[in-house]
């Protein structure tokens, strides 16, 4: 393989993984759709091993699944087209990071995602700072910033302190390096509380406090890398916060979240959205509404379900929900296997997201390229890359 050809797929890839947030969802469909052929056309001429398909097998299910959820609410239509569009993104995301970190190596991966989330933070930040946090139009809500909302800058920030950490395992002198990043963290720390997005805050801090403790011990990355933890962690937190009065009845928790609502409602009137939510899957708990569904807004006349798991019940049921925690288990399984130098600060990433998803719909583009690099992150032990290790 060519690696001009290398980096035209990553070109591609990239494209895929951000919405051009001034332009209609159909338009950015359409965008979507054509970098998804150029992919699909270079994945049909370059041999594709077997068990690369086999490996990505949750994904492509997962993918078929969420088409058929939207195809028997809607049948034909624009939302059907857009589950088609968004599930074959999410394929071609696991599909084209292994089918290069094969043939290339790990490490080059990493550099180039890197390269492109340093890119879009650069953007996104001199947006921020030139026009003093107020952005460069809006999306009728949130003020944009070239590259998104305050949440999708504040995710970017959060990718492009994991990929940091990942790339310096491949570099020496890496304990001089690694003080970078605590720098780098406060940076995004106080970008994220200026564009007031206390959403990326949590995320960041998260990412830094499983950094924190997995470097005090090894055994803490061996207990956050099994599958099962992070499924009950990630299903677990949205009990806590939805299905219980735990978390509310708490004073400290209680507090962090009257103060960052940015209403006079408590989390900012999202436990109403919840109720709605939880109403709506009770009424169709297997096949859900499909992708998208404004179950939510049609009762309150605004809003969505403002949470991760609850969004995937009401657009999937519990047979999508399954299916994408069965991406995830599979991810983590694989990533349970290589050395944990090279995959903790991916999965750093998601446990933010996952964090981040209690009170926000985020488990999309960019939660799943983490879990296509937690999963191809044993590549780079098979390949005997250079290892310099913490």
């Amino acid at each position: 393989m060519k690696i001009k050809i290398t980096v035209f797929i990553y070109i591609l890839e990239c494209l895929l993984l951000t919405p051009i947030p001034y332009i209609s969802q159909t338009a950015n469909n359409i965008f979507s759709l054509t970098w998804e052929l150029l992919l699909v056309i270079w994945l049909l001429s370059s041999p594709i091993k077997k068990q690369v398909m086999y490996e990505n097998a949750s994904i492509i299910l997962f993918m078929v699944v969420s088409v058929i959820c939207t195809y028997i609410n809607v049948k034909t239509g624009t939302r059907t087209i857009n589950a088609i569009v968004t599930g074959l993104k999410y394929v071609l995301i696991f599909i084209t990071t292994e089918q290069i970190s094969n043939k290339t190596k790990y490490q080059y991966v990493v550099n180039i995602f890197f390269a492109y989330f340093f890119l879009l933070a650069i953007i996104g930040d001199l947006c921020v700072f030139f026009t003093g946090g107020k952005g460069i139009g809006s999306n009728g809500i949130l003020n944009l910033y070239l590259v998104g909302s305050k949440f999708a800058l504040s995710y970017v920030h959060m990718f492009l302190l994991s990929l940091f950490l990942n790339q310096n395992y491949f570099i020496k002198n890496v304990k001089i390096k690694k003080r970078f990043f605590w720098i780098l963290l406060l940076y995004t720390l106080a970008l994220t509380r200026f564009i007031s997005c206390a959403t990326g805050t949590i995320g960041c801090l998260t990412i830094g406090i499983i950094v924190f403790f997995i470097g005090k011990r090894d055994k803490v990355c061996v207990f956050l890398s099994k599958p099962i933890v992070f499924v009950l962690i990630f299903i677990g937190s949205t009990f806590l916060l939805v299905g219980t009065n735990i978390l509310l009845s708490n004073k400290f928790f209680y507090y962090i979240f009257q103060t960052y609502s940015h209403t006079s409602k408590l989390l900012s009137g999202r436990l109403d959205m919840y109720y709605v939510a939880i109403n709506a899957i009770n009424r169709r708990p297997i096949f859900g509404y499909g992708i998208n569904s404004t179950i939510v807004e049609d009762v309150l006349t605004w809003g969505n379900a403002q949470n991760g798991l609850l969004k995937m019940l009401l657009d999937y049921g519990i047979i999508g929900t399954v299916s994408f925690l069965a991406v995830c288990f599979h991810s983590f399984s694989r990533s349970n296997k290589s050395d944990y130098r090279t995959s903790y600060s991916i999965m750093a990433f998601i446990y933010g997201m996952a964090i981040c998803s209690m009170v926000e719909i985020n488990l999309s583009a960019y939660f799943f390229l983490g879990l296509s690099l937690l999963w191809n992150s044993k590549i780079s032990r098979d390949k005997g890359l250079p290892q310099y290790g913490y």
